[in-house]
């Protein structure tokens, strides 16, 4: 399979200032599974997947047990 891997990123519009400092879009197809690891900060990363399901290897709290979303 080809290896595909896009993304954009977007400020939103102005009604949304308040609630949205920016939203970013990836698209990835043939790539090996991959780490992310977000570094502590005051905005929340939400992720929507439309194909493949997502997979949590591991949590930060322990008692989290990895799991697929």
């Amino acid at each position: 399979m080809e290896q595909i891997s896009e993304s954009v990123h977007r400020v939103p519009p102005a009604l949304l200032d308040a609630y949205v400092a920016w939203y970013s879009g990836y698209r990835q197809a043939g790539v090996a599974p991959m780490q992310q690891r977000g570094l502590p900060s005051p905005f929340l990363t939400l992720i929507f997947t439309l194909y493949e399901p997502l997979v949590v290897a591991a949590h930060p709290d322990p008692a989290q047990a990895p799991d697929t979303y």
